[in-house]
């Protein structure tokens, strides 16, 4: 393979790759948003007084907490991508 071709392939490749990081992150962004909007909805008081799914189970949104889970993510990605890889 000369090196035109190398680079061609190497142009196609790097295309791809971005292609399929933009698709992710839109997916994120969307997932972001909608993590937002239960955030604020969640801030509201509920006019019966309790949970709708009677869980006292609470989610934190603390950003030291959402970064580390998108730390832990990103780990979890990246390994996930690597499997079976020779």
């Amino acid at each position: 393979m000369d090196s035109k071709s190398q680079f061609y392939a190497l142009e196609v490749m790097c295309r791809e790759r971005a292609a399929l990081a933009r698709k992710d992150l839109e997916y994120w962004l969307a997932e972001a948003e909608e993590w937002a909007q239960l955030r604020i909805s969640g801030d509201q008081p509920d006019p019966h007084g309790s949970d709708p799914h009677g869980s006292n189970v609470s989610h934190s949104t603390e950003p030291k907490d959402v970064a580390m889970a998108i730390v832990n993510l990103a780990s979890f990605l990246r390994a996930a991508d690597f499997e079976g890889v020779e």
